[in-house]
């Protein structure tokens, strides 16, 4: 049920991501010398085919990162109502909130494997948005470059 409502949610970010990207209105460059307005976001037409797998990856890494974070989070928090000794069926400890508390075979095995996917894809997708905002950085830094020469030559 978890999973079901945040592939729901990642697939509503992904189509508003990619309906505000396909505008293409987005590249220009409001209010020219009279505000402070900075450039749009790149539209997705202008970025080169390796910032394009780029923010796929982002949304897929952040997807994966979240999922794993939702799963965690809800096999220790039903771990908080569980036994805090070990018995037949809750055999594997956990420290969670300053407490031990077990865990059965299976929500081992799932927090073995999501434990680890929420702490590498969180910091693959954090590298990424590094990247991405200062690739963005440096294409509103040309923008206005560019729109400042066109403004220097018609005088």
């Amino acid at each position: 049920m978890v999973i079901g409502i945040v592939v729901l949610l990642m697939g509503v970010v992904a189509y508003e991501n990619w309906r505000v990207m396909r505008r293409k209105d987005r590249s220009s460059f409001h209010g020219v010398g009279l505000s402070d307005a900075k450039p749009r976001h790149r539209p997705w037409q202008e970025m080169s085919s390796s910032m394009r797998v780029l923010r796929a990856i982002l949304l897929a890494s952040s997807a994966v990162a979240l999922m794993s974070l939702c799963t965690v989070g809800f096999i220790e928090t039903v771990a908080m109502k569980q036994p805090k000794f070990a018995d037949a069926e809750f055999v594997h400890p956990h420290n969670i909130k300053g407490g031990t508390h077990f865990f059965t075979d299976r929500q081992e095995r799932i927090h073995a494997v999501a434990k680890p996917l929420m702490i590498g894809f969180g910091a693959a997708t954090l590298v990424l948005i590094v990247v991405l905002r200062r690739d963005d950085e440096n294409w509103r830094g040309r923008k206005q470059r560019d729109l400042l020469d066109r403004l220097a030559t018609k005088e």
